[in-house]
């Protein structure tokens, strides 16, 4: 027997290494994901001209910006089935392709004879024809409406977000950078400000986005400490984080933060203290694969897990390093960032192809940036929700913060990098 007071060997993390092997074996190629939800109808995917289905999750743009990915759970289509035209009833998910100019027909600035929320609940007729891989390109979107037990819910849902956007969109590109550290989601997000991010080896910052869910749950355990018990508060911060999810939609950064959230208010709800942070994010890690398997495939994905892990493994151990030759304030801000980077690195290395030298002083001269930015954003969000007037004046405080961003990451993305 092992005594407690020893620390377990490596082969006791037994979720450690089931995350490690499966990551293995998954991005290597090895095993092959199979498709959870296959097209079943009696027409052909190839003869289908039209589909109606139901929007599973706010569709998001394509990196060419040409187009929304939409995933959509079949109900009916309608094609040739033996020389006729016909109607079947279907099943299973499809990635339909909707054009720019379709899917931002709500969106401020942007006119439409067709307008569409195109947004979680809603059921809509596709009309167009099938690409390849199981894929279908929307000519025409016709809204249908929300239906079901949660039809209404899901309604007002889809238009709290549109006036959500049409707030954001009237902060021009700070509006975008917020959005996208706020859910996790670029649509918004300007081409140059992703590439200056990029450049400047700092691209960790957007993939661990979610980090912002720990800051509105601790703003919310500091008013209800005072007003209930330990338990009852720990629930209401759950209820409160999957509603703020449900919100502003599922995407692999804040989902990977709800998972390792849930964990953390479960191992304190048992009155578990957490002693291996490594082997709760390898259960998020398990559990996200099993619950998303299609976020398995974006970079955000991989970039918010090699952060985290990065930070769970050496975070404190840099800060000791660091604690004897800089302030306390600094070295936790050079650990956090040096931490991060120890496997972010290297993966953006391999995918971008470019290695960049001064990645960890931009880590450090925008991270207590980017993390002021979005206190403020999201203080800022809340009060225009609530008094719309009030929206230039914090427009104004929000777009300066953004230039001093844009600004430093541009002038690190400047800086010699190794191109290979």
């Amino acid at each position: 027997m092992i005594p407690e007071k020893i620390e377990k060997p490596l082969f006791f993390h037994s979720f450690l290494i089931a995350a490690l092997l499966f990551a293995v074996l998954f991005y290597s190629g090895i095993v092959k994901m199979t498709d959870k939800h296959p097209y079943t109808a009696l027409i052909s995917l190839s003869d289908t001209k039209k589909i109606e289905a139901v929007v599973c999750a706010a569709p998001a743009k394509s990196a060419s910006g040409r187009f929304y990915l939409a995933e959509c759970a079949l109900r009916s289509v309608f094609g040739e089935f033996n020389h006729h035209e016909s109607r079947s009833s279907a099943s299973g998910r499809i990635t339909v392709f909707v054009p720019a100019e379709i899917a931002e027909s709500l969106f401020p600035g942007k006119l439409c004879k067709n307008p569409v929320y195109l947004d979680a609940g809603e059921t809509v007729l596709f009309t167009g024809s099938a690409g390849e891989g199981g894929t279908f390109f929307a000519d025409d979107v016709q809204c249908k409406g929300f239906f079901g037990a949660f039809g209404a819910v899901n309604a007002v849902r889809a238009a709290c977000r549109l006036q959500f956007r049409r707030l954001l969109y009237s902060w021009r590109e700070a509006g975008g950078l917020l959005l996208a550290l706020i859910t996790g989601c670029r649509e918004y997000l300007e081409v140059r400000t992703g590439e200056a991010f990029r450049g400047a080896g700092v691209s960790h910052i957007l993939a661990i986005s979610g980090m912002h869910l720990v800051f509105i749950s601790g703003n919310i355990a500091l008013v209800l400490y005072t007003l209930a018990g330990k338990r009852f508060k720990l629930l209401l911060l759950l209820a409160v984080q999957f509603l703020f999810v449900w919100f502003a939609g599922i995407s692999p950064s804040l989902f990977r933060a709800l998972l390792c959230s849930m964990l953390s208010i479960m191992s304190a709800f048992c009155y578990k203290k957490i002693r291996h942070r490594l082997d709760f994010l390898a259960l998020a890690f398990l559990v996200h694969a099993i619950i998303f398997p299609s976020h398995l495939f974006q970079i955000s994905f991989v970039f918010s897990y090699a952060a985290c892990a990065g930070i769970f493994a050496f975070a404190d151990l840099f800060e000791q390093k660091m604690t004897a030759i800089c302030p306390p304030a600094l070295s936790a801000n050079i650990a956090l960032s040096a931490s991060a980077q120890t496997f972010t690195l290297p993966i953006s290395a391999l995918v971008f192809r470019s290695l960049v030298p001064f990645a960890l002083f931009a880590s450090v001269a925008l991270s207590p940036l980017v993390s002021v930015f979005m206190i403020v954003g999201v203080i800022a969000i809340m009060l225009c929700l609530m008094l719309p007037m009030l929206s230039p004046f914090f427009g104004v405080i929000i777009g300066a913060l953004y230039k001093t961003i844009f600004f430093t990451a541009t002038f690190f993305s400047g800086l010699p990098a190794i191109h290979f």
